[in-house]
């Protein structure tokens, strides 16, 4: 838990301090990674990022044309 709040602020500096762009790609379903980043950052965890991309198809999403197309989840 100790370490979980330290990656919290470190994203949360690299954003604010740093003005970063943060995004969080995954093959994983959209539920499932929900799920994760709930029980590890709480319900707000969509805060800490400007993109979540779930089901992305990797590693064919850093080669295809349209890495977008129906991949993009928003939380609420």
């Amino acid at each position: 838990l100790k370490s979980v709040k330290k990656v919290t602020k470190w994203l949360e500096s690299l954003k604010k301090e740093h003005k970063k762009f943060l995004f969080l790609l995954t093959n994983s379903f959209p539920e499932y990674t929900d799920l994760l980043m709930r029980f590890s950052f709480g319900k707000n965890w969509t805060e800490l990022f400007d993109i979540v991309s779930t089901l992305a198809r990797k590693p064919l999403w850093f080669t295809s044309t349209n890495p977008y197309y129906g991949n993009l989840h928003y939380y609420e």
